[in-house]
């Protein structure tokens, strides 16, 4: 998930000056509430550097919704993400507000919001069709209709889930016997079918964004939500795509707007500092501290499509793999003579490399066997060999 998922911004926003010199550690909350009965979860970070990997998580905070007379407490599950201790829902008519306390003690509060209009998704469909840069390949498209005209603004979020067959599976698997030199010895085992065939998801890196506005009728019509070219390594095999559609208000949606306008994808609270994105969640304790989120009530709907590749590209050839499966022979001893067993003995150790045949002499100086990238012969390396409990051939 972005960092940036679940924000708002005000409709008043200033420009961005990204050549600010001094970086703020801005607290950067994503929270959404919806009407699914679910354990909700909130996610709570710091702005972080654009060189810097992974986001600052807030641990140790003491996180509540309130709606109306009725609290509901969150507790931290891993770092930075807290997950409400009961299941529940957002009901229609109420007023819900987030609070927040981190652990040295700064209070941080939402306005209220109330939950917006229920409206389904009528149909999730793709076309084999190219898109605006020419390039081939399969779009996901969903509509949707409001009969009461009152929704207007939508957001979109998918996760895909995927088959992954590793493309050069054999049925054995190298191990060590010993590495202590001179004893270097390896040998081979039968390997598990399981890990030939596996299952991977992963959830959508952009922002999708549209409205009604220019409509006579509350009417999202051929929307495309995702666009997978054919050398998606993805759409190989059978391939599954389940779309949420939030009804967000009309902040929310100058939010995405904003962002999409501007923002590349993964960089946004590296870049947010010299402008500032004002939401609905400020502080309590000092209100000049600036704070990057919004807390908002939605109401959603979801719809999941099964398809695959022979259904659009029949008789034609898959799309490349992943990685490429390149073939080597690691050696078995140090060939720098330092009396020591050679590098075989760690691929093998880290599960980087996976056995692919004997070397009969294509690598005239390696070691006993040709060896692979371990997801071209270990579906593991990339996804999970159980089927996911929605999973249907």
């Amino acid at each position: 998930m972005l960092v940036l998922s679940g924000l708002l911004l005000a409709s008043c926003v200033e420009e961005f000056n990204f050549e600010n010199e001094t970086f703020e550690y801005l607290l950067v909350v994503d929270a959404t509430l919806t009407d699914e009965v679910k354990h909700h979860e909130i996610y709570i970070n710091r702005a972080h550097k654009f060189e810097t990997q992974e986001p600052n998580k807030v641990t140790g905070a003491t996180v509540k919704i309130i709606g109306n007379h009725t609290t509901y407490l969150f507790e931290e599950k891993v770092s930075g993400t807290y997950v409400s201790l009961d299941s529940f829902s957002a009901q229609p008519n109420m007023a819900y507000h987030l609070e927040i306390t981190t652990k040295n003690g700064t209070n941080y509060a939402s306005d209220t919001n109330q939950l917006t209009t229920k409206t389904t998704i009528d149909n999730l469909y793709a076309f084999r069709e190219a898109n605006d840069n020419g390039n081939d390949g399969v779009v996901l498209y969903v509509d949707s209709f409001d009969p009461s005209n009152t929704s207007k603004y939508y957001r979109y979020e998918f996760d895909e889930t995927f088959k992954v067959i590793a493309p050069r599976w054999v049925d054995e698997d190298a191990y060590i016997v010993s590495d202590n030199y001179p004893d270097c010895i390896v040998a081979l085992e039968p390997r598990s079918e399981d890990v030939k065939v596996c299952y991977r998801t992963e959830t959508s890196p952009v922002i999708n964004i549209t409205n009604t506005l220019a409509f006579t009728e509350d009417r999202v019509q051929k929307h495309p939500v995702n666009f997978l070219t054919n050398q998606d390594y993805k759409i190989s095999h059978r391939y599954s795509i389940l779309v949420r559609q939030y009804v967000i208000t009309e902040q929310a949606y100058a939010f995405w707007n904003t962002m999409n306008s501007f923002v590349e994808e993964r960089s946004l609270f590296s870049q947010v500092q010299g402008g500032f994105v004002s939401g609905n969640i400020t502080s309590v304790s000092n209100p000049d501290e600036k704070v990057i989120g919004f807390f908002e009530v939605s109401a959603t709907s979801s719809k999941r499509l099964f398809f695959n590749y022979t259904d659009f590209y029949a008789g034609e050839p898959l799309p490349p793999f992943k990685i490429q499966c390149t073939e080597s022979a690691p050696d078995l001893f140090d060939i720098s003579h330092n009396y020591k067993c050679g590098s075989i003995m760690a691929v093998i150790r880290n599960r980087s490399m996976v056995y692919l045949k004997d070397n009969t002499g294509e690598f005239p100086r390696g070691g006993p066997y040709v060896m692979i990238p371990t997801a071209c012969g270990d579906c593991e390396a990339l996804g999970n060999t159980t089927p996911p409990d929605f999973w249907v051939e």
